[in-house]
């Protein structure tokens, strides 16, 4: 179970590319968290942001990853279960495969930046072990 599981929250600022601030709570008492989202995701200061969280910590860091539907999320929890799949390699996947449709395509998996043979081999191994 991760620490955060879910924000929902005005945006604050769009950081970066794939980066968000979301304010949560009054003005007093409000925390502004930073969200790292998929690519592709568009927010404007004020929009609310309704996200399921996998948050992620390591001895030197700590990250929050958002997700508007439950199947990047999950998609995203399977692939850093991947050796040698960080969360930045998993988030990059997750913002190019489309996971809305009914069935999953592992190939659209090949034409991600940093995925290689040997990496897309792993990937799909460990799919096929704990799908069927």
């Amino acid at each position: 179970m991760n620490l955060i599981e879910y924000i929902k929250g005005k945006v604050l600022y769009d950081l970066a590319e794939n980066k968000i601030v979301v304010f949560v709570g009054d003005e007093k008492t409000g925390v502004g968290y930073g969200v790292l989202c998929p690519y592709g995701y568009h927010y404007n200061s004020g929009d609310i942001a309704d996200l399921q969280i996998v948050h992620i910590i390591t001895e030197k860091s700590q990250a929050l990853y958002g997700f508007k539907i439950g199947r990047e999320k999950h998609l995203f929890k399977m692939l850093i279960s991947v050796d040698r799949v960080g969360p930045g390699l998993a988030l990059r996947i997750v913002s190019n495969v489309d996971v809305t449709a009914k069935e999953f395509n592992i190939e659209a998996i090949k034409k991600v930046k940093g995925v290689g043979d040997k990496m897309y081999k792993n990937i799909k191994e460990y799919f096929i072990k704990h799908h069927t």
